[in-house]
């Protein structure tokens, strides 16, 4: 979050610095929140967000911008990143009709424009990724794979569009696993582990976020080496 934050500033000191050739009589701002990839944080952002519009001194402007005129209001919001996180929060920038742009953020669920109007992203969807996904299977040759998703937006659309594929074609699903939101913090991944060394799949899909990846990959080494032989 540091990092990308740090970026972010130095990415709009660069845009004003040069605002008279890139955007003539205007000055960007920001107020920056962190949500830390939490439902419920980043909703509360969210409404702090809106309200702060109310009240210039909450609003971080830059040092030249002239008081006295009307105060700046937000016109565009970039993230989240997760796509459990952009959803909810879109539904509220869409009453105000505030734009979000997300760089991270690819369930088709948020294609869907008469729900989620303002909502926009530099990324491809899920439909362009599980294509990939499935195309790289066919060019590989592999007839049976096993699919691990999360049980939030991102996992499940991904894992359905996955197995929707899958059995058009005649591919094989050794097994679906779905972790559930806790899985870091009080789900071993043992009994996903068991799956893995038990499975016939050629090849093992993790539709799912990249802690809960390395979670597992880590027991499976782990597992591995502590094998004889």
């Amino acid at each position: 979050m540091i990092l990308r934050t740090q970026l972010m500033i130095h990415a709009i000191q660069e845009i004003n610095q040069h605002s008279p050739r890139l955007l003539p009589n205007l000055n960007l701002g920001y107020d920056i929140y962190d949500t830390c990839d939490d439902v419920s944080l980043a909703i509360r952002a969210a409404l702090q967000l809106l309200r702060n519009q109310s009240d210039p001194q909450r609003c971080l402007i830059p040092t030249l911008f002239d008081s006295s005129l009307p105060e700046p209001k937000t016109k565009v919001v970039i993230g989240e990143r997760c796509s459990e996180v952009s959803i909810a929060i879109a539904k509220i920038f869409a009453l105000p009709s505030v734009t979000q742009i997300s760089y991270g953020s690819t369930s088709e669920l948020l294609s869907i424009k008469e729900k989620f109007p303002n909502f926009l992203r530099t990324v491809s969807s899920d439909k362009f990724q599980t294509k990939a996904i499935y195309e790289l299977v066919m060019y590989f040759l592999w007839q049976s794979v096993a699919i691990v998703g999360s049980s939030d937006e991102y996992g499940k659309y991904g894992t359905d569009s996955l197995l929707k594929l899958f059995s058009e074609n005649n591919i094989c699903v050794d097994f679906v696993e779905i972790l559930p939101e806790n899985f870091n913090e009080h789900h071993s991944p043992s009994e996903l582990v068991k799956k893995f060394s038990n499975s016939k799949a050629e090849v093992i899909i993790m539709f799912t976020k990249d802690t809960y990846v390395l979670s597992s990959l880590k027991k499976l080494l782990n597992k591995i080496s502590a094998e004889p032989g």
